[in-house]
């Protein structure tokens, strides 16, 4: 199962998500394969405890949504939602 969005952003924040998939590891101008970048990294940290990005989703969101997650020593650092696909969609080149 996926989830399409549509999103409408205005040229000035395009340009800046352009210059930033161009001096990224991704090398793109596409604002939508950035926008991709940022939620595997939201991703990675909600799936990853002790990451960079688990500290930096925590700036962002605050920590109560660690409340419903769960933490299984065998689960390595593969999902721990209880509700969350156990499939990782990574553009990244």
């Amino acid at each position: 199962m996926s989830l399409t969005l549509n999103l409408e952003i205005s040229e000035p924040d395009a340009e800046v998500l352009r210059l930033l998939g161009r001096h990224s590891y991704i090398a793109s101008d596409d604002p939508g394969d950035v926008l991709q970048l940022v939620i595997d990294h939201v991703l990675d940290g909600v799936r990853r405890p002790g990451s960079w990005e688990c500290g930096w989703v925590k700036q962002l969101f605050g920590d109560d949504w660690e409340a419903p997650l769960f933490s299984d020593a065998n689960s390595h650092l593969q999902d721990r939602c209880r509700f969350a696909s156990s499939q990782k969609r990574h553009r990244r080149r």
